[in-house]
């Protein structure tokens, strides 16, 4: 009986003290998956980005090649 008069006297002052806790745990849940989601979302932009650069790498290596090419031989000195 005396167990059931403390449940109902506290009651009142651990409602609003778990009410705290609850909007605590949703502000540091939510800020911890935005930060989830951005590392995911950079990680993404970073394998992209990777790929543009070799594709960028690529076309500079077959330009190199075809300059190579059209350039015209130099002709070396002979010494006499």
């Amino acid at each position: 009986m005396v167990l059931n008069e403390t449940a109902i006297l506290a009651n009142p002052l651990i409602a609003p003290l778990a009410n705290v806790l609850d909007a605590l745990k949703a502000i540091v849940g939510g800020i911890f998956g935005l930060y989830i989601l951005l590392l995911i979302l950079r990680w993404i932009e970073y394998k992209r980005f990777g790929k543009v650069l070799r594709d960028v790498r690529d076309e500079l290596q077959k330009l190199n090649k075809k300059v190579k090419k059209l350039e015209p031989k130099k002709k070396t000195k002979k010494k006499k």
